[in-house]
């Protein structure tokens, strides 16, 4: 028989390009108050709940819209997901955003407001080597990579697994790199250990 290779337990990035932000929205984020720069490298909102802001409703619906989207398509699940805090994040010239995960969440997400003038990418990693050696290898791929970059421009929503780390380069321009960024969780009907079996699949 012809071989074949069977990728097993694929990470999902789901990648979106949004409407942009309305004269009130960036009003809103333009009056948002930052933190100095944070353990991370970057700035952030001291408000921890930046998208509960009435003004800012309709670009939360958005973005829950697109977080039902990947339950649906991709974890095939009916439970719903809600937004449990949200902030906006500055990257002033010089300034990283350094490699973390975020706790205490299913998915999370990242709107880029603007990035096309910076560093336009997000770095994901998977922290442990694809294998126990590491080798010099001809050419990158997702099977022999630790860590896979990912363009993104402005307007653009990508949602992630909350455990998945991440990072965004250092911003060598004079523009600073803005976001906004949102954690999730959930509730509904979950498997318990006596349907731990019917959850397991085979090839």
């Amino acid at each position: 028989m012809s071989a074949e290779i069977i990728p097993i337990f694929p990470t999902a990035i789901y990648r979106a390009r949004l409407r942009g932000l309305s004269i009130e929205e960036n009003q809103v984020l333009s009056d948002d108050i930052l933190t100095d720069v944070n353990r991370q490298g970057n700035k952030t909102s001291i408000s921890s709940t930046l998208l509960d802001n009435p003004k800012l409703a309709n670009l939360k619906l958005l973005f829950l819209q697109h977080v039902h989207a990947y339950a649906a398509e991709i974890i095939k699940t009916q439970c719903q997901f809600y937004m449990t805090n949200s902030w906006q994040n500055k990257n002033s010239q010089g300034q990283p955003h350094d490699l973390h995960n975020h706790r205490n969440s299913v998915l999370s997400g990242v709107f880029y407001i603007n990035v096309e003038n910076s560093q336009n990418s997000i770095c994901f990693n998977r922290i442990t080597p694809p294998f126990f050696m590491e080798f010099e290898t001809s050419e990158y791929t997702s099977y022999n990579s630790i860590d896979w970059t990912i363009p993104v421009e402005d307007n653009m929503l990508i949602i992630f697994p909350s455990t998945l780390y991440h990072n965004v380069p250092i911003n060598y321009t004079a523009v600073p790199r803005r976001s906004i960024s949102f954690n999730t969780f959930v509730q509904g009907n979950f498997n318990n250990d006596t349907k731990v079996s019917s959850s397991l699949r085979t090839l």
